[in-house]
């Protein structure tokens, strides 16, 4: 028996994405979002049905004519009704997103703090940084993995902008002036390992934007594993592997610079040597003189020697202060049998250890034992990036 069914006697109103029809996904850049049917149309961005119960329309509701565009800045979960002749239609329902959303090619995670110093880790943070110049990024369900964590809908960051996701919001803003500070919505759930661990960003296609996994023991740098200081992603707009601890430093002050960022760009004649120590501006500036080129620099000179390492061996070191904020310099140790064919592929890094003045000691050894290998020049190559 049929005669008591109602059935909606308009139908349901369809989405279209430059006039296409879509019942949810992507808004490509640089493309429309519309909505048809057979006449006004009630949508809700929110989730909410813009129908409520008694038949009434949802405050939250907003009215376009088949058609019109529904302008979306973010993520949305639309729904919408045709009312028409005091008849509501069936409702469509599609979840959107606005193109352009995060990809590998846009943004990067730029500093994190995974083993805050003492025993609380509530002061734990992952700072993300849109590189794209041009464009916000519709972060909407993005997934963080490591942390538990998913961008809601309706999140963008800004051209440009740096975005804070803190574990325990008040335990950080306690320890930071959060002044100008842009932050994901909510605290994530879970903390950052202190021995590290794979993390990885995930669309909501379930593509991924970054997957890497950082360390905390050489070649990865260590002063961040409780010292104080955080991770920071080196020239970052370069979308520089993650993987790779070389395109990982400490940061230049104790606690970081969630939202902000802590490096130098050299200026100047590179060549210059004002002070007459032999160190030119620029290998003052990559070493972090003290007295910069106005001065002479006993605490830039390269150190070469010998330490005892694997099986009481001794080896080959060098080792050489640098500038944590200069990160617009490449420094290579390389090696050479005859001062023509140079090579770093026989220099083992070993450490690295925080001078608490914005600079740190970088120490390298031979791949060999000392006694194993011949005679070898040794330099320290610095150049600016380009």
């Amino acid at each position: 028996m049929l005669s008591n069914l109602s059935l909606p006697s308009v139908d349901a109103p369809e989405f279209r994405v430059d006039g296409t029809p879509q019942l949810e996904g992507l808004i490509p850049p640089g493309l429309i979002l519309t909505v048809t049917g057979s006449g006004p149309i009630y949508y809700t961005v929110d989730g909410i049905d813009p129908r409520e119960d008694g038949g009434t329309i949802s405050p939250s509701a907003v009215m376009v004519s088949s058609g019109d565009p529904i302008p979306l800045s973010a993520g949305a979960l639309l729904k919408a009704r045709v009312f028409s002749g005091g008849n509501w239609s069936a409702l469509a329902t599609g979840t959107f997103y606005v193109g352009p959303i995060a990809s590998s090619s846009n943004l990067v995670v730029s500093e994190l703090m995974y083993n805050p110093p003492g025993t609380s880790e509530d002061t734990e943070f992952i700072e993300l940084l849109n590189i794209d110049s041009g464009n916000a990024l519709d972060l909407s369900g993005t997934r963080v993995t490591g942390i538990g964590y998913t961008f809601p809908l309706g999140t963008s960051l800004a051209a440009g902008e740096r975005m804070v996701l803190v574990k325990d919001f008040a335990a950080f803003s306690a320890a930071y002036n959060t002044a100008g500070m842009v932050f994901a919505p909510g605290n994530y759930p879970s903390s950052l390992s202190n021995d590290g661990e794979e993390i990885a960003l995930i669309d909501p296609f379930g593509v991924d934007v970054q997957r890497f996994t950082y360390n905390d023991v050489a070649p990865w740098p260590t002063a961040p594993d409780g010292l104080g200081y955080t991770l920071v992603l080196m020239n970052p707009s370069d979308l520089p592997d993650h993987n790779l601890p070389q395109n990982w430093r400490s940061s230049v002050d104790l606690l970081g610079t969630p939202g902000g960022e802590d490096s130098e760009t050299f200026t100047g004649n590179p060549d210059e040597d004002l002070d007459g120590d032999q160190l030119s501006a620029l290998l003052e500036y990559a070493f972090g003189s003290v007295e910069g080129d106005g001065g002479f620099s006993p605490e830039s000179q390269v150190i070469v020697g010998s330490g005892i390492f694997e099986g009481g061996q001794e080896y080959a070191t060098i080792s050489y202060r640098r500038n944590l904020a200069a990160d617009d310099v490449l420094i290579e140790v390389e090696v050479s049998p005859d001062l023509e064919a140079w090579t770093d592929g026989s220099v083992v890094f070993v450490g690295s250890t925080p001078n608490g003045d914005g600079t740190e000691q970088m120490s390298f050894r031979a791949d060999q034992p000392i006694q194993t290998i011949p005679a070898q020049y040794v330099r320290v190559k610095v150049t600016l990036r380009e």
